[in-house]
């Protein structure tokens, strides 16, 4: 059984492993191209890529999405919380954006989690679960990706996060 605070499961054609988070978040796997048009249709007006060696420019250019691009690696998760307030700054003001990895499980997963205690005030021991166990597909080889955000401090990167905007 899901915890009913846990991103929600949603049906969008060409796109995998997706789910809404919030009404200002979604997050997926690598879309198609007429995938990134469904996902316009949700009100996504960003898509931010956080593959290393990959973009969605010209697939984002053509649905007429804005495409921001913060690669992280898998291996070295570092400054995630700052990333996120650079994301969140990148997005249109009132406009949902969406989070995507290759897989969208690992890095969409720590991104989603920061997300949930930076700008939800979740804890960390709230987020992890969801992080590992929601059906994401969470691969605990990662276990790096556990540490950081064990040992993330909110505090400070919420307040680095409204010196950016």
């Amino acid at each position: 059984m899901r915890d009913p605070t846990w991103a929600t499961p949603i049906l969008l054609e060409g796109v995998p492993n997706r789910f809404k988070v919030s009404d200002d978040l979604y997050r997926s796997a690598q879309p198609t191209p007429d995938g990134l048009l469904a996902i316009k249709k949700l009100g996504v007006r960003t898509v931010i890529d956080l593959r290393d060696f990959h973009n969605d420019r010209a697939a984002a250019k053509q649905a007429d999405l804005l495409d921001d691009e913060l690669s992280i690696q898998t291996w070295h998760i570092t400054n995630v919380g700052g990333r996120h307030g650079d994301a969140a700054a990148g997005r249109s003001a009132g406009r949902a954006y969406r989070i995507h990895c290759h897989h969208g499980s690992d890095r969409t997963g720590v991104m989603v989690a920061m997300y949930r205690v930076l700008h939800q005030h979740w804890t960390t021991h709230q987020a992890l679960p969801e992080m590992t166990g929601g059906g994401y597909g969470f691969h605990p080889l990662w276990q790096n990706i556990i540490d950081y955000l064990t040992h993330a401090d909110a505090m400070a990167l919420r307040a680095r996060i409204l010196r950016s905007r």
